[in-house]
């Protein structure tokens, strides 16, 4: 069955591992495959007994080598979730305290921040935990949670494991502090080599609760009845928003890195050289860049050739490139909304992609709040059957839905209209401003003050 270091070993290698680690990378603008791009010249040395040459690769240190990574990825995940969590999530038939304990701001702000993780990586997690009586969360990056689950998908364990160095000897080595949950306690193990040492067991809840009714639970004792760890996943694959973009975002990135190489480098001058004195092609850049002259013998000459940038060409392979980044990554490229003209019905179908995205992400939030739900019901000593409410914003036409508006006084009720209309946030407190402002037009009218009288 093998031990609990080899199953943390094995992780640490998996390819879902390295996916996570690459996604946050991306959201960083670390762009691995710019930021890790080298320039290699090849080196013949010594022939050997067949003849052949032992070919040397070394970095081309000489060789411009800009590392342009473009930030795409960051704005398509915030996007996201912006569009879809930005204006904050209303849960019907739900009191004031409730959603204020459970589901008010503090929730909302780590919801956010995790479903930004869940589209970055592809998973991300939530630890319930109570602290001096209070209900908390706690942020899991999936990179040091392994989970076990059922046939049925149901999680059974889990293993939650952060690093230490310890000295053996003269040596520096590399230690785990592994919490293993399951539904009712937490095993603590430290594991040095191969030894794997139990130093603590205890229940999942520690502190005290008390409820409303004045019931206490004892420190101590307790349990969620669950593994408490919370998934949101970005899909039914667990795959992350840059699984569809990647190669479109690397081409892009090595396409404007290259042309700022090549303004670095003399507009891709090559040179044609005779009789230069100087030792090797390493010499002769260094000469070129830093010294601006060749040292060339007696009959000697150096000519630059040009080769003309192609700026056409590679302008039209990015726009092309950051079309398509759009499209495949179902984002909003703001560009397009520009314009006083552009009809609501054009914008809405500008969103249609980002739209599509976001719902199909809202599935996935929506059981991550149920199964949160499920955890501070216990804590309250009750059942939420929650029902979240989103408010996704979309960029408007004004005007044309003013105009659109003025057009329905008289054809529909007032309220109706209000309930409608862009400017009008609450709108029981409209109508009764409406009323008072035709009460004091009549009054003024009674008194003779509307006629200047």
């Amino acid at each position: 069955m093998g031990t609990i270091k080899d199953k943390i070993k094995a992780y640490e290698k998996s390819e879902q591992r390295q996916r996570y680690i690459v996604g946050e990378k991306y959201y960083d603008v670390d762009n691995v495959t710019i930021s890790n791009r080298k320039f290699e010249t090849a080196y013949g040395g010594k022939a050997n007994s067949e003849g052949r040459f032992n070919i040397v690769r070394k970095e081309n240190i000489y060789k411009a080598n800009n590392k342009v990574a473009s930030g795409y990825y960051p704005l398509l995940i915030d996007q996201k979730i912006d569009y879809l969590l930005g204006n904050g999530i209303t849960f019907d038939d739900m009191d004031e305290t409730t959603f204020d304990t459970y589901f008010g701001e503090w929730f909302q702000s780590l919801l956010q921040e995790c479903a930004r993780g869940s589209a970055t990586k592809g998973l991300y997690y939530a630890f319930p935990y109570i602290e001096d009586n209070e209900f908390k969360l706690q942020l899991v990056a999936p990179e040091s949670l392994i989970l076990d689950k059922d046939m049925w998908g149901n999680v059974t364990k889990a293993y939650r494991f952060d690093t230490f160095e310890y000295k053996e000897g003269s040596t520096t080595k590399t230690g785990y502090i592994v919490q293993v949950w399951d539904k009712e306690t937490v095993q603590v193990y430290e594991i040095k080599g191969n030894e794997e040492k139990l130093i603590e067991e205890k229940a999942q809840i520690q502190q005290t609760i008390k409820y409303g009714t004045g019931e206490t639970i004892v420190e101590g004792t307790n349990s969620w009845g669950r593994v408490p760890f919370i998934p949101l996943m970005n899909n039914s694959k667990e795959l992350y928003d840059l699984k569809r973009i990647k190669p479109l975002i690397d081409a892009y990135d090595i396409v404007n890195s290259d042309f700022a190489n090549n303004l670095e480098d003399f507009q891709d001058i090559f040179w044609i050289i005779k009789n230069y004195n100087g030792t090797n092609l390493d010499s002769f850049l260094k000469e070129v860049k830093d010294l601006k002259v060749l040292n060339v013998g007696q009959d000697g000459d150096a000519k630059a050739e040009t080769i003309e940038t192609p700026h056409e060409a590679r302008s039209k392979f990015l726009e092309i490139t950051d079309r398509n980044i759009f499209k495949f990554g179902q984002g909003l490229d703001v560009d397009l909304l520009s314009g006083s003209s552009l009809t609501n019905v054009a914008i809405k179908a500008r969103y249609s992609n980002l739209d599509l995205k976001s719902k199909n992400f809202e599935t996935f939030v929506t059981k991550f709040i149920k199964d949160y739900s499920y955890f501070a019901g216990i804590h309250a000593n009750k059942t939420f059957e929650v029902t979240p409410q989103y408010d996704r914003s979309m960029i408007i036409n004004e005007n044309e839905n003013l105009e659109a508006n003025a057009k329905q006084m008289g054809a529909i009720s007032e309220e109706t209209r209000l309930t409608n209309h862009v400017w009008v946030e609450d709108v029981e407190k409209e109508m009764e401003q409406i009323a008072k402002e035709k009460e004091t037009a009549i009054n003024m009218f009674d008194t003779g003050e509307i006629n200047g009288d």
